[in-house]
């Protein structure tokens, strides 16, 4: 399967998946003031060189790539970032999200919903723990 198909297949699952945006769907739809909609990362696997696995290796031992997808109030994809390892933190993939040159801009006093991967800052709002 190609780099292409896995990612309409991943566009698909965030789009249409009741586990992943049930919670976002119900907050986003709410008319919050100042939210511009939900972001997630997921896992794509895939093949690699022998040497380049342990940067590809999940937390559960998987080959794969994380990718941000990011959606608007809609639940239309607005923002996806693919390419990074396995290995990164979700937190990683958003920052380089935010300073890319035609990255993900968050205009001031607005927001999007973030699962717990993510932690709380300008523009970005996890659920507590606690």
């Amino acid at each position: 399967m190609s780099s292409i198909e896995k990612l309409a297949m991943f566009l698909n699952i965030l789009a249409h998946h009741e586990k992943n945006r049930s919670v976002k769907v119900d907050y986003i739809r709410s008319g919050w003031s100042g939210c511009l909609g939900a972001l997630d990362g997921t896992y794509i696997s895939i093949r690699v060189e022998a040497i380049y696995k342990p940067r590809y290796r999940t937390r559960k031992g998987d080959i794969a790539t994380n990718v941000l997808g990011v959606c608007d109030r809609n639940l239309n994809f607005i923002y996806v970032l693919p390419g990074w390892e396995g290995s990164a933190v979700d937190g990683r993939v958003l920052q380089d999200a935010i300073v890319r040159r035609n990255g993900l801009k968050v205009p001031q006093g607005d927001y999007y919903l973030c699962d717990g991967g993510y932690t709380n800052g300008n523009g970005f709002l996890s659920p507590y723990r606690g």
